[in-house]
């Protein structure tokens, strides 16, 4: 069974301690389930890929300060 994974959180951290919270954290509240979850990361920022828009809201209030949106509303920004 193929899981599209549309609803998409871009972190762009500017302290890279709080990487591994971020990470931990994600698995204690989402679990390793990766039919709800993947992330991809570069060197300066991380992308979370959810299949489900609640999964994204929740990730989105948990973890960012500020968040932006972009035009067609498919991918969010947060900043740590």
């Amino acid at each position: 069974m193929r899981v599209d994974f549309p609803h998409k959180v871009k972190i762009t951290c500017t302290d890279v301690s709080k990487w591994d919270q971020v990470i931990v954290s994600t698995l204690d509240l989402f679990g390793p389930d990766t039919s709800r979850w993947l992330s991809e990361s570069t060197f300066d920022d991380m992308t979370f890929s959810f299949a489900d828009e609640r999964d994204a809201l929740l990730f989105r209030l948990k973890f960012s300060e500020r968040v932006i949106a972009d035009a067609n509303n498919t991918e969010q920004q947060a900043y740590i």
